[in-house]
């Protein structure tokens, strides 16, 4: 989870905070989970596990204007960044 400021820094939350959501806050929330894929090579079948990402993002009614078009924002740039990293 990030924090997103109102000039589009996003910050790591502390993990203390997962789950407290403040009205005047806007946040990233990457939902991550392994997916077992099933390979073909020659001669047969074998499966891998990957990461496979959600990202949501959640803008509080007390959040800036600007906080919530930056944090819409940012979520796009994190999900290229982990789209990027995952391969």
């Amino acid at each position: 989870m990030w924090i997103v400021s109102q000039i589009g820094e996003k910050t790591p939350l502390p993990k203390e905070y997962y789950g407290i959501f403040f009205n005047e806050d806007s946040l990233i929330i990457d939902y991550c989970f392994k997916k077992k894929e099933k390979l073909e090579y020659e001669g047969g079948f074998t499966s891998s596990q990957k990461d496979h990402h959600i990202l949501y993002f959640w803008q509080g009614s007390e959040s800036s204007i600007q906080t919530k078009g930056k944090s819409a924002l940012k979520t796009v740039e994190t999900a290229d960044e982990v789209t990027a990293s995952s391969g």
